[in-house]
């Protein structure tokens, strides 16, 4: 992270973290609201399509929102799917 950050800058550090904090956060927050149905019960039980989908498009629209340069868009995107997969929400 350090020779990225002094390569291309810190945005290009911070901005990824804060995408996969914001994903991780709101598909909880849609996961817990409106979750009804199962991703994968056997490697995750608790998550939740909608929790994926709310996740991303809060992560999308977050990320458009707050940098509004078009490879954190990308960035956004690809944190909603890899992050999607990484937790249980509990």
């Amino acid at each position: 992270m350090v020779k990225t950050a002094n390569l291309f800058g810190i945005k290009f550090v911070v901005i990824p973290v804060l995408l996969t904090a914001i994903n991780d956060t709101f598909a909880y927050i849609f996961g817990c609201l409106f979750g009804k149905s199962p991703m994968f019960v056997s490697i995750s039980p608790k998550k939740t399509w909608e929790g994926f989908f709310g996740g991303a498009a809060a992560t999308v629209l977050l990320g458009h929102l707050l940098w509004e340069e078009d490879v954190f868009l990308w960035v956004a995107i690809f944190a909603s799917i890899i992050v999607s997969g990484e937790y249980d929400y509990e």
